[in-house]
């Protein structure tokens, strides 16, 4: 790779601030007017649309409306590993409406010689963040600055040769969207066949009952943060934030881990694959099928079957019920669902060999959805490793070209 000078990054770019949109205003009842917020970026970079906050208002500040494609920065993180403190986004480009939130920067590129996607993966490198962090301020929560982030120095290779890292990195970013738009569209295959399969207001022969007369509910646990040795990668386990960023999906990976010892001296219980998970506290109502066997905090629950092993099944029905659970969540801060929770919804269930043969024939759709699941995994884990070396020049772009032709 053929490197110009060492720059600097304000040399190149300038970072607008947010606006501090009213308090009054934000809301989490779904609209299309999105405020784009430090809690819109998964960690390593890239937009999470997961974690939505809305706006109510009827008017705005035109000029903090993003139009789509923009490059954003986050300035404040909640973590105490600063795991998405200056990583980089692109805005969507989509029928919503997205607005610019305080704490959020816009990068916009003053110099023709710095390409905007090049820097989109510059600025999702382990070593362009590490100079974030060892820069930012506070304690409990931490910030950058445009001004801090503008001094990151780096080695500019050609236009070109810019343009062929991003393009490569940015190829296997839309294969993995792809498989994401086509796992949506298998679930909501799913949903349907679910719905026409089981229209409870049709069938008056089934009996009435309650959820939890068909599945019951499984606690879940934390072990002692103090003791280390609770805390390895033998055993993923679930957090509230891992099921909504798998929500409606497959869960294939955690971001903590546990002992076997851990497992053992808490009260964290061991799930197998494809049991349902639901989150019950802080972001409540988010659901998944575990892609192998899981641990999981006490902020969630499993849900495991009384009537036999009909995983979709069961699946499917928490997804049917989710609303009429968040309906009947209550909190003083936070909304919660408790035993109680599932207690409030009966429904009209059909005989066992229906919901045998439904479970049967629904059952290619989610073999479907679990492989494309395992290959956004080898499509991400293939990004995540090319990406420092592409940006080193360890690797060049022809051999990376190659093994993205290998797992397409």
């Amino acid at each position: 790779m053929t490197f110009k000078n060492v720059v600097k990054l304000g040399d190149f770019v300038t970072i607008k601030h947010g606006y501090a949109f009213p308090g009054k205003f934000i809301t989490s009842q779904e609209t299309k007017k999105i405020l784009v917020t430090p809690g819109n970026f998964n960690i390593g970079g890239g937009f999470k649309s997961s974690k939505f906050k809305y706006y109510s208002g009827e008017t705005y500040p035109e000029q903090y409306r993003f139009n789509g494609g923009e490059l954003i920065v986050t300035m404040t993180d909640l973590s105490k590993e600063t795991d998405t403190l200056g990583y980089a986004a692109l805005v969507p480009n989509d029928n919503n409406i997205y607005l610019h939130n305080q704490r959020v920067g816009l990068v916009q590129i003053l110099n023709n010689d710095l390409d905007k996607m090049y820097l989109y993966w510059k600025m999702r490198t382990r070593e362009y963040q590490e100079f974030i962090a060892n820069s930012a301020s506070g304690t409990s929560v931490m910030h950058t600055s445009p001004k801090k982030i503008c001094e990151y120095e780096f080695l500019l290779p050609t236009k070109l040769e810019q343009k062929a890292i991003a393009s490569v990195l940015s190829s296997l970013d839309e294969k993995i969207d792809l498989l994401h738009c086509q796992n949506k569209t298998l679930e909501s295959m799913a949903e349907t066949l679910f719905r026409q399969w089981f229209d409870v207001d049709s069938n008056d022969e089934w009996q009435e009952k309650n959820v939890l007369d068909i599945f019951t509910l499984v606690g879940g646990g934390t072990p002692k943060t103090s003791v280390a040795e609770y805390w390895t990668d033998e055993i993923p386990w679930i957090s509230g934030g891992d099921i909504s960023a798998a929500h409606q999906g497959y869960l294939y990976s955690t971001e903590k881990s546990i002992s076997l010892a851990g497992l053992q001296n808490s009260s964290a219980k061991l799930l197998p694959k494809n049991s349902t998970v639901i989150s019950a506290r802080g972001t409540v109502g988010k659901y998944a099928l575990l892609a192998r066997d899981m641990a999981f905090s006490q902020s969630n629950y499993g849900i495991v079957s009384k009537i036999g092993n009909y995983p979709f099944f069961i699946y499917l029905l928490v997804g049917f019920i989710v609303d009429d659970l968040l309906t009947a969540a209550y909190g003083s801060v936070f909304d919660t669902i408790t035993t109680r929770t599932f207690e409030s919804v009966n429904l009209k269930f059909p005989s066992l060999n229906s919901i045998e043969k439904f479970n049967e024939e629904i059952s290619p759709i989610f073999s479907k959805k679990e492989m494309n699941t395992q290959q956004i995994k080898t499509l991400e884990t293939l990004r995540d490793t090319l990406l420092p070396k592409l940006m080193s020049g360890e690797v060049r772009v022809q051999y990376a070209e190659e093994k993205l032709e290998s797992v397409a």
